[in-house]
């Protein structure tokens, strides 16, 4: 039979946190065209080709949604999305706006400031290494404090929460910025401090420190059994 070991405890509770600076956005827009159906299958062809002129970037379409027109035309709203410097979103609606034209309409839906996952999964990963470490410190601390040979603490249980703060405003931009000629200098407006969005990771750990609350007999707690 295995033998019951009876613990002292400590609960330790902490927080860390870090900040990614990321230069890039997601931009969103909407497309709306009304076209022939003769000539719809060229749908997204026509559409690339009016987003490459506002950001010449490999951008990603979806959440097509076709209707038939009360003339007999198909009205086609698509959603297309593409990840750029932010430098890049001077001018944007202004570009917008030239690129439509009758039967295209380009409308700013949001940006999306998150960092790139692979950007989050690195931060999230230093930090999980900086909590372990965290807790084997304490663990040291303890045994410093509390001096036995024999019962030595350690991390028994360690629960931990990661939560990721983004700036998913799409109000960030001043329209100012948004709808002035792609040539605009982004000093020009003031209380700008560059292209980067600060986004914060935060890792919440609780640890739970443990040693025999006795001290284990002669070959340890499980030599009779063995």
């Amino acid at each position: 039979m295995t033998p019951s070991i009876p613990w002292d405890t400590v609960k330790v509770e902490y927080s860390l946190e870090d900040t990614i600076n990321s230069a890039s956005v997601r931009v969103f827009v909407r497309a709306t065209m009304l076209m022939d159906p003769a000539g719809a299958e060229r749908a997204n062809e026509t559409l690339r080709e009016a987003l490459r002129a506002v950001i010449d970037e490999r951008w990603s379409i979806s959440q097509v949604d076709r209707q038939e027109d009360p003339t007999g035309l198909e009205h086609v709203v698509t959603v297309a999305t593409v990840r750029v410097d932010q430098e890049l979103t001077a001018g944007l609606i202004a570009r917008m706006r030239e690129a439509s034209r009758s039967g295209l309409k380009l409308e700013l839906m949001r940006f999306m400031q998150r960092p790139p996952a692979v950007e989050v999964a690195a931060a999230m990963k230093e930090l999980r290494r900086q909590a372990y470490d965290r807790a084997n410190e304490e663990a040291d601390l303890l045994n410093s404090v509390l001096t036995d040979p024999n019962r030595i603490w350690s991390v028994g249980k360690m629960v931990i929460e990661e939560h990721l703060k983004a700036s998913d405003d799409p109000m960030q931009e001043s329209a100012a910025y948004l709808t002035r000629p792609r040539d605009v200098r982004r000093e020009d407006f003031g209380d700008d401090d560059g292209s980067m969005t600060s986004n914060v990771v935060t890792l919440k750990a609780t640890v739970i420190l443990q040693r025999p609350s006795v001290e284990p007999p002669a070959g340890g707690f499980f030599a009779a059994n063995e």
